[in-house]
């Protein structure tokens, strides 16, 4: 338990720091992009009933640059964006945007907690 316990703080402490490098030195629509899929792992889902003002809340920026973000977004046939919705259509390319900011945090928490891992890990 203890180990499951340390691996967990270990996993969200790697994803708080990921999190601040990217709102350091990403762009808006990066961060979106990121967050976005973050957003897409834990719900295992491409239709994501969120609003603008969670987004921005999320990510730290307002509302209005988060609207701005998704229209860049889905002009870029990245996403489908709809009053508390957004469909994601191009997993990849929401990757590419989303650059160095997605995927040391989740390549992680699928090493400490893959199925496969042994118990001495």
């Amino acid at each position: 338990m203890e180990r499951l316990l340390t691996q967990a703080v270990y996993a969200q402490l790697v994803q708080i720091a990921e999190g601040l490098v990217s709102a350091a030195w990403q762009r808006l629509d990066a961060r979106l992009a990121r967050w976005l899929l973050m957003y897409r792992d834990r719900l295992q889902s491409d239709r994501l009933d969120v609003t603008h003002e969670f987004m921005a809340m999320m990510i730290g920026a307002q509302r209005t640059g988060v609207t701005e973000a998704l229209h860049d977004l889905e002009g870029a046939g990245l996403i489908t964006a709809q009053r508390g919705l957004v469909i994601i259509r191009d997993t990849k390319g929401l990757r590419q945007l989303a650059d160095y900011g997605y995927g040391v945090s989740e390549a992680e928490y699928a090493r400490l907690f893959s199925r496969n891992s042994s118990p001495s890990q």
